[in-house]
């Protein structure tokens, strides 16, 4: 330090007090400065750790709730089939997770795995792919998430018209047959009529043997189709022509053929909606993946990508072969986590 004072008092012929004073002057200027430096440094590094550990725990997070939702669809796909005998049910997983990833903001949670030393690598491309994964996957859920609550209760809506207007046909058609049997009940009436009578109570006779009877396709195929058939029979046309005005033919030839055109029209409604919820399953099933992959090249988990594809298998391999108990009556829940 003296040589430097000696050196510059020489060269600019300033005074050794002078010279020294400027010299602790500009040193604790620049201390201060490379102090500034470093507590910065450990300041950003500190917030860079600390929202890598938020992000590691809402990943977490977040692979279960998109699990859970994926359940809720699969559950409610596989009621949806014309046989299905109850009301639907529907979980409805609330995905809190994408919130808390939008308020820590894109650029934070960058910088939390792409800035600073502890960062550095010579090739990030892995981890640049699976940060933009995860983003992606947020995109996913904001468009299609909430969305689904609003098609389900379209669906409901949808079905309930449908099954509104199948039952009004076959309610039609039961009153026209109800008439007909309590007409020709005890009466002293010819062998052909006879033989049609008894050919609808053995439809009626056939159809309340079968349990789940009043099922929309047991319905459709033991008594709409059963009676089609009767009244088409080339042998019965000059039979219901002669008694037309008691076997009422063309009304109720009418009210069949509307309630199965209702079914086969209800049929294709619940068909189509089974696609898409079964869709929205496999989709988010994608989604759960994909963040499982991306959690684990962010973090370094080289040992847990067999581990969770070996508890994926697990789990869908039970849900698939467990016996599953659905409610009945009209039920939209929220789940419980």
């Amino acid at each position: 330090m003296i040589w430097l004072i000696d050196f510059i008092s020489r060269t600019f012929g300033s005074g050794k007090d002078t010279t020294a004073n400027i010299l602790v002057t500009i040193s604790t200027f620049l201390a201060g400065i490379l102090i500034s430096v470093i507590f910065n440094a450990i300041k950003k590094y500190k917030e860079r750790k600390n929202h890598r550990k938020l992000i590691k725990l809402n990943l977490a997070l977040l692979r279960r709730e998109i699990f859970r939702q994926a359940t809720g669809y699969e559950k409610l796909y596989e009621q949806l089939v014309v046989d299905f005998n109850g009301a639907f049910t529907f979980i409805q997983q609330s995905i809190s997770t994408v919130g808390i990833f939008y308020s820590l903001e894109y650029k934070n949670c960058y910088n939390a795995f792409f800035g600073g030393l502890e960062n550095f690598r010579f090739s990030n491309k892995k981890k640049i792919r699976a940060f933009n994964n995860l983003w992606a996957t947020l995109e996913f859920l904001t468009v299609f998430h909430k969305s689904s609550f609003d098609d389900v209760k379209e669906f409901i809506a949808a079905n309930k018209e449908a099954n509104e207007l199948r039952n009004s046909s076959l309610g039609r058609a039961h009153e026209i047959v109800e008439r007909i049997r309590f007409t020709l009940h005890g009466e002293a009436i010819p062998e052909n009529l006879g033989n049609y009578f008894k050919s609808i109570e053995t439809i009626f006779e056939n159809l309340h043997a079968l349990p789940n009877y009043d099922n929309p396709k047991i319905i459709n195929d033991y008594f709409v189709d059963q009676l089609l058939e009767l009244n088409r029979d080339l042998k019965n046309i000059d039979l219901l022509k002669v008694y037309f005005e008691y076997l009422h033919p063309v009304e109720l030839n009418s009210a069949l053929l509307n309630s199965s055109i209702r079914y086969i029209n209800q049929k294709n409604l619940l068909q189509s909606y089974h696609d898409y919820f079964e869709g929205l399953n496999k989709s988010f099933l994608n989604q759960y993946r994909k963040i499982g992959e991306s959690q684990r090249i962010l973090f370094n988990y080289w040992w847990s990508k067999p581990l969770i594809k070996l508890k994926l298998f697990i789990v869908l391999t039970y849900r698939r072969n467990k016996v599953k108990v659905l409610d009945f009556g009209l039920t939209v829940r929220k789940s419980e986590a």
